[in-house]
């Protein structure tokens, strides 16, 4: 993750088988009705090479989702008839999967296909746009390329007469660093795609652009800040030029050990933190302007894998913590950032982070306890409740008391 810190907004900083076959037709929705949203279950799905199965996965949208074999070329399709003639916008929903897996993907009248991966957990994953007529069946084809990938269920958003206008999406790219492989998607959307990438400005070196997938990939080898000038092309011909900024951070050989908990939350406090280096940074920033301070990434301190309390089968990963209706607050004793989030049905775990001001350094603050059901089948710390508080969404609920000097956090949706 990348936070960066506004003059006038400084709070921003603190701050990632047996297939049941039902066909869906245009006669079940009325005449003079215009489908905002059509939503496919993966039971309209057919599987026309190889073997997919039934199973079930953390945050799917169905009762069950089709799983690939895991070998290359397995390949399925999706037949729907459309309510209404016009352009619409397909999105496949992404149940969260443990291993990397990508798929072909091969819209509605389309003859070449684009790639896409499972980087969206729990999430609907936008495939592109095409036109169609009322009561005209459609055809949207998924062929594995590598790892097991999901067919879920797939949703139609309605544009209209005419597609929407090709727009950047982001400006922002990944962040990188050097001497790391880097690898990031042009994030366009609208238009008719498949898309044709170009480049109107030159990439840092040992980074290159592929024309058809629009992903940057490589290794770099110079630190900085980049503008990297783009045009976009869709399958009609339109083409827009677009502008992103990529930041590439030096390469460090320096590791970010967690602290431990009495470093990291119970250090003395120094009654009002001084910040040199951060406020230098501030003070010296245009108004309105944002400035990247951390030095590291929040994924980087995340609780190992095999240290988190699992859900089920699956291990999701702390990002919940950030993503899920979560707060943080702010300790201004030491000049910490704290957070602790989590909660409901995205993450179990009841591990805290810190953002170090001083250090502008992501940090684990401890790790998280293991999860255990007590006689009313609530989940909680195995500990107890009273020793230490099951995760929950924290909402506008997390605040630090400065005379008290804790943290304290006021309910949520606990998990």
């Amino acid at each position: 993750m990348n936070y960066r810190v506004t003059r006038w907004f400084f709070a921003a900083v603190m701050l990632g088988g047996l297939v049941t076959l039902l066909s869906v037709s245009g006669a079940g929705f009325a005449a003079d009705r215009q489908p905002a949203n059509l939503i496919v279950g993966e039971q309209s799905a057919t599987v026309t090479h190889g073997n997919f199965h039934a199973a079930r996965l953390y945050l799917q949208h169905d009762e069950q989702t089709l799983l690939s074999s895991g070998q290359p070329g397995d390949q399925l399709e999706y037949r729907f008839h459309l309510p209404a003639t016009g352009f619409y916008q397909l999105y496949l929903w992404m149940p969260y999967l443990k291993a990397p897996a990508s798929a072909d993907i091969i819209l509605p009248g389309a003859s070449a296909a684009h790639r896409i991966s499972n980087e969206i957990a729990g999430g609907w994953q936008s495939l592109g746009a095409f036109q169609g007529h009322k009561g005209q069946e459609q055809t949207l084809q998924i062929t594995t390329v590598a790892g097991q990938f999901p067919a879920d269920a797939v949703r139609l958003r309605y544009i209209g007469t005419r597609p929407e206008r090709l727009q950047p999406g982001s400006k922002e790219l990944s962040l990188g660093r050097t001497g790391r492989a880097y690898d990031a998607s042009i994030p366009a959307f609208g238009g008719l795609p498949p898309y044709r990438f170009s480049l109107t400005s030159a990439l840092p070196a040992g980074l290159h652009l592929d024309p058809h997938s629009g992903r940057i990939s490589g290794t770099a080898h110079t630190a900085g800040k980049f503008r990297v000038g783009v045009e976009v092309t869709d399958q009609r011909g339109v083409s827009k030029q677009f502008r992103y900024r990529l930041i590439m951070e030096a390469a460090t050989s320096a590791a970010y050990p967690a602290p431990t908990k009495s470093a990291a939350l119970l250090a003395p406090p120094v009654h009002g933190a001084a910040l040199p280096d951060l406020l230098g940074i501030v003070s010296a920033m245009d108004e309105g302007n944002w400035e990247k301070v951390n030095l590291n990434h929040f994924s980087d301190v995340w609780t190992p894998a095999d240290l988190r309390p699992l859900k089920g089968l699956s291990n999701p990963d702390p990002s919940s913590i950030i993503g899920a209706w979560s707060s943080f607050a702010w300790d201004g004793n030491r000049g910490h950032l704290l957070i602790f989030g989590g909660g409901h049905a995205n993450y179990s775990g009841n591990d805290v982070y810190l953002w170090n001001a001083n250090t502008r350094l992501w940090q684990r603050a401890s790790l998280p306890s293991e999860i255990s059901q007590d006689e009313h089948g609530n989940y909680m710390a195995i500990d107890g409740h009273d020793a230490a508080p099951a995760s929950a969404h924290t909402y506008d609920n997390t605040v630090f008391a400065p005379i008290a000097d804790r943290l304290l956090v006021f309910g949520g949706a606990a998990y």
